[in-house]
């Protein structure tokens, strides 16, 4: 019987520790628009991303190159190659750079 009364405490305790845990742990989230979002910290990231290619279509639209021309030039938007130690994928940042150029209309 002080078996079965200490064993019945145990699975109490443990099944009030459980419930207590899991009621503690409360997750959330908010989505941040990456225009507002600012950058503090020295890895590379979305924010990066977006910078580098707003920058690098800005600059193509602007040449003269394509501002002067009559018919809206074939371009080819190739690879690019990492020469850094961080991880930068190389695709998202090709495709970003070959769809903002496609939607600008120009190209």
């Amino acid at each position: 019987m002080k078996a079965r009364s200490v064993l019945a405490m145990v699975l109490l305790g443990v099944t009030l520790a459980l419930l207590c845990g899991c009621a503690a742990v409360r997750a959330s989230y908010r989505t941040v628009p990456l225009s507002r979002e600012k950058h503090y910290d020295a890895s590379f990231d979305a924010t990066d991303m977006r910078a580098i290619t707003d920058s690098v279509v800005s600059e193509l639209l602007q040449s003269p190159l394509l501002s002067q021309s009559t018919e809206p030039p074939i371009m080819m938007v190739a690879g690019v190659e990492n020469r850094t130690s961080q991880y930068v994928d190389t695709k998202n940042l090709t495709d970003r750079i070959r769809t903002q150029l496609i939607r600008s209309g120009q190209v």
